[in-house]
């Protein structure tokens, strides 16, 4: 686990546990890199307001490639974030005042946010990170797309 994205997660953590002081925010580690479950009490459910959240190195392939990307901390980093989908196609279980200040934190770290939803009816997890359930990505800054990284 590199050194930025445990000190992103930290600062994530703390930064959530302010914003959503009754939710339950279970960490962990998969494979060295920092994941975290955001949930709305002790016994998530499908249907609830559950999201998984990782935080990885990206890799990169090919040409060209930026100097600094076979160090530990000098690659960019990316969270993946895993929701559920709701009855409504495309749309999350969440609030949508919950899922704004859910992303106000997450682009609190200064990194681009990659969100996957989950099928209705089972709670988010990282075997849900795949290319079918990608939804898209938001940029820390679109005007200035290497900022932070």
């Amino acid at each position: 686990m590199s050194r930025r994205s445990k000190e992103a997660m930290l600062l994530l953590k703390e930064a959530l546990k302010i914003e959503f002081p009754t939710f339950v925010l279970t960490e962990g580690d998969s494979s060295g890199d920092p994941i975290l479950q955001v949930a709305e009490d002790a016994t998530p459910a499908t249907t609830e307001e559950v999201a998984f959240v990782k935080i990885i190195q990206k890799t990169y392939t090919g040409f060209p490639t930026p100097s600094l990307a076979s160090a530990d901390d000098g690659r960019a980093h990316v969270i993946q974030l895993v929701l559920e989908e709701s009855a409504v196609a495309d749309v999350s279980v969440w609030k949508s005042l919950d899922l704004s200040r859910l992303i106000a934190r997450l682009k609190d770290v200064n990194m681009d946010i990659e969100v996957y939803l989950k099928g209705l009816g089972a709670i988010p997890a990282e075997a849900d990170i795949i290319a079918g359930n990608f939804q898209g990505e938001i940029r820390v800054d679109v005007r200035h797309p290497n900022i932070g990284q």
